[in-house]
């Protein structure tokens, strides 16, 4: 802070052997001052006092008072006795000398309502009386000495107006240490920018607050251009001292926290490239392996990296030959082993990250619940067991016994749940999962949890069948990809889920512009990312959707390209073999010409039957559907019995209305199939 710097005793200060004399004669003087300068005199008795409050001797309280009583209505000398004072009473134990002060200051502005410098130590004084008792009230009577400074400071030199302002961030800013609200942030960055226009240079101390300040405001409201800010403030306290090791620490949980938002690989490699030089000048620190470690769990569970998570693990073992008893380090190194030995298919890492994390559960840490819980559903995950899932939620819900608004225990709960729910089908799972994710949004704005909510209610939606949910999936991928702007790059297969969600949407409402913005999204992918995974099968699916909303031919013939070129990738996927006969099936049914439509009929035959060899049983309801197109209506109504006996059929309604089976329906046969389905349904 701006403030008058601090004073020390000087140990080689010897006091006059003869003050108390000395005091004695200026006293005696007052009394016979008819024929000299009372104001001179009583400036020089304040800088006696000032030589002693200097050098750790109350005595020059006495000479203040002499003063005083020389000249009561000089302003300049309540000041310059209340600056001594402040000073004097900034050391440890007199802070009854810096109420003194603030007292001194109050008689000034009551002799000169518009004098600047006593409103500006007022405030200061006041400022660090609220420090030094720890008492917020003190902070506010500080906040309107400064605004009437401020009122007054017209014509006050560039570096004092720049100090003024310095002076009334650091106000603000432990103002909004209090509050917590976002409005007394902001006005301490509105101070500190005022400072900066009165003059360039500033010592470390006013960009570290300055700094702290907009990172703080900057998460709190989701700002990027404020944590790029307080980079760039930490990035001129390096300027200053680029040595500093705590400097360089500071930059690197700045650069972090950005990350947490862009996800962007230039600011995870700078961050990393802080920490280490922070550990370079601070040596083994533990805080700073463990935040590093932070950083790289938190990038390896982003995009699956395993090369980032074998690292977060080798510095959580940094961390630990520091402190081998800190449970956060135990609890991020869990963690990243359990998702280690996910990804990489190695239930000794689990194992492992299980047996580190087990013995803390005792604490009853929010965090070590939460590492705990992880570690679980990673075991779930490799054993595609729900229990697991659920023994992981139920270590989640002890962390929020804790701390009911943890963030992360509500996402986790909802991705157990929605892992559980993909295993065995259950609704309640997806009902519940429904609601974590919803809580965690309500704690935590992130387009992390905005999209992976969107992925969940759109497999919900597909499981339900329900519009309304593919609707809802359709606007939290919007919301996700506007706080997501390089989410093409980054993050491509947000877009591509979000593709999948706008597919599905189009079914229930019958807007060919949920198809074009469907395929518009997926082009893009292509072009950015040719190799990335399905994306042809991905193409073809949509096109072949669109075509058959639509009944263009020409869609067809490009959803078959794509499903040629999905297929060639990968060759003995069943579901891609069983869609592309469907789509096959489709554009026999669509051409004219009779030995062309045989031709398309006798493929789509052909890989039906191949996906059926492959064990998809779903491809025994369309090879009726084929079959039944062809005329082939005995073999049409064999697999219909063969989709019943496996359980693979449509709703009766569905069938009816089904106009590939037209042929099949003019059967006595296929009236039989029906009763037998309506006795099963009334059964």
């Amino acid at each position: 802070m701006a403030k008058a710097q601090y004073l020390r005793n000087l140990s080689s200060f010897k006091p006059s052997k003869e003050k108390e004399g000395e005091l004695q004669r200026n006293t005696e003087d007052v009394k016979d001052l008819k024929k000299r300068d009372r104001t001179a005199l009583s400036h020089a008795l304040v800088r006696k006092g000032e030589f002693y409050l200097l050098h750790g001797d109350k005595l020059g309280l006495a000479f203040f008072n002499i003063a005083l009583k020389l000249s009561p209505s000089n302003v300049q000398i309540y000041i310059n006795q209340g600056l001594a004072l402040f000073e004097y009473g900034s050391l440890d134990g007199n802070e009854k000398e810096l109420s003194l002060a603030s007292k001194r200051f109050k008689m000034a502005t009551i002799l000169d309502a518009s004098c600047f410098e006593a409103w500006h130590l007022w405030g200061n004084t006041l400022y660090c009386l609220g420090m030094r008792r720890d008492e917020p009230s003190y902070f506010s009577h500080a906040c309107k000495k400064y605004d009437e400074a401020i009122a007054c400071s017209h014509g006050q030199p560039p570096d004092v107006l720049a100090d003024l302002y310095w002076d009334y961030g650091d106000l603000w800013m432990r103002l909004a240490e209090i509050s917590q609200e976002a409005h007394d942030y902001h006005t301490a960055i509105k101070a500190y920018t005022q400072a900066t226009t009165f003059q360039d240079f500033f010592p470390v101390e006013f960009w570290m607050n300055f700094a702290l300040t907009s990172l703080v405001l900057g998460q709190k409201t989701s700002n990027l251009a404020l944590l790029m800010q307080a980079i760039h403030c930490y990035k001129n306290v390096l300027s200053i001292d680029i040595s500093l090791g705590e400097g360089w620490f500071k930059l690197a949980h700045a650069l972090h926290k950005l990350y947490d938002y862009t996800h962007e690989e230039d600011h995870l490699s700078q961050a990393s490239e802080c920490y280490s030089t922070a550990t370079h000048l601070l040596g083994q620190d533990k805080q700073i392996y463990l935040e590093w470690a932070r950083l790289l769990l938190q990038s390896g569970t982003i995009f699956l990296d395993i090369k980032q998570l074998r690292s977060c693990i080798e510095k959580c073992h940094c961390a630990h030959q520091c402190d081998k008893d800190d449970p956060c380090v135990i609890g991020v190194w869990s963690e990243a082993l359990a998702l280690l030995g996910s990804l990489t298919d190695q239930i000794g890492l689990i194992h492992n990250a299980q047996r580190k994390i087990e013995p803390f559960i005792d604490l009853h840490d929010p965090e070590i619940c939460h590492s705990y819980g992880m570690v679980l559903a990673a075991m779930g995950k490799y054993y595609k067991d729900p229990d697991y899932y659920y023994q992981s939620i139920e270590a989640f819900q002890e962390g929020l016994s804790l701390n009911g608004a943890h963030h992360k225990l509500w996402y986790a709960m909802g991705n157990s749940s929605f892992a559980a729910a993909l295993i065995d089908y259950d609704e309640k799972n997806y009902d519940r999962a429904n609601h974590f994710f919803q809580r965690a949004l309500n704690f935590k704005v992130s387009s992390t949890y905005q999209c992976h909510y969107a992925i969940f209610l759109l497999q919900y939606g597909i499981f339900l069948q329900k519009q309304s949910f593919l609707e809802l999936s359709v606007h939290h991928f919007e919301q996700a990809l506007n706080m997501q702007k390089n989410a093409f790059y980054v993050h491509p297969n947000w877009i591509f889920h979000f593709a999948s969600a706008l597919d599905h949407l189009a079914g229930f409402i019958e807007s060919d512009s949920y198809y074009v913005r469907s395929l518009d999204l997926l082009t893009h992918i292509l072009m950015l990312k040719p190799e990335f995974p399905y994306i042809h099968y991905q193409l073809a699916i949509v096109y072949s959707h669109y075509a058959g909303f639509v009944g263009r031919i020409e869609l067809l013939y490009q959803s078959i390209h794509h499903y040629r070129i999905a297929s060639q990738q990968e060759e003995d996927n069943d579901q891609i073999m069983l869609d592309w006969s469907i789509a096959l099936t489709h554009l026999g049914n669509l051409v004219e010409n009779s030995m062309e439509s045989d031709q398309y009929f006798r493929e789509a035959e052909y890989k039906m039957i191949q996906a059926a060899k492959l064990g998809n049983v779903f491809a025994y309801y369309p090879l009726a559907s084929l079959y039944s197109l062809k005329g082939e209506l005995e073999r049409s109504i064999y697999f219909l019995h063969k989709a019943k006996h496996f359980d693979r059929l449509p709703p009766i309604e569905e069938m009816r209305e089904d106009i590939w089976l037209d042929n099949v329906k003019k059967t006595e046969e296929f009236n039989l199939f029906l009763a037998e389905l309506d006795d099963d349904v009334e059964e």
